[in-house]
């Protein structure tokens, strides 16, 4: 998953990367797995990114050491660009959970418009002391189109 930040300079690093795993249950183990990567590109002040993620599985607790579920597989994209910058506030505004993922009915990848996301976020940079602190504060459209669910 994709969180949106923004800051009122350029990134030091070339870019970023990093991934999580959420544990639902130990016995049997059901899991979730992610990752993602980042680069900012210039003083353009647009940041492109790729995360992929691979879901736990949905069947209740009782149900889950007979389950067949596969998870799908998904990739997603996301482009954001820095649109203002003044003093410690900036604004940033993007497009994120543009998704390929397999399905059920296709061997390939395929775009899912309905998870497209647009979004804005207003963030802060204060030094208190000799620590810096940064807030975020966004605002988004979640899915553009309805979710479903197995």
């Amino acid at each position: 998953m994709k969180i949106p930040s923004s800051s009122i300079s350029q990134s030091p690093y070339l870019f970023q990367t990093g991934f999580g795993s959420e544990l639902h249950n130990f016995s049997p183990l059901n899991s979730a797995k992610g990752g993602y990567f980042n680069m900012e590109t210039g003083k353009s002040g647009f940041l492109f990114g790729f995360s992929f993620t691979m879901a736990a599985d949905p069947t209740q607790l009782k149900d889950l050491k007979t389950s067949t579920y596969t998870a799908p597989v998904e990739f997603g994209f996301h482009i954001q660009k820095r649109v203002y910058s003044y003093q410690d506030v900036s604004v940033s505004l993007g497009l994120q959970d543009i998704v390929f993922q397999d399905t059920d009915e296709s061997s390939q990848l395929s775009l899912n418009s309905d998870e497209l996301s647009l979004f804005a976020v207003v963030g802060s940079e204060k030094e208190v002391g000799s620590y810096k602190m940064k807030t975020y504060m966004g605002f988004g459209t979640g899915s553009l189109g309805p979710v479903s669910t197995p």
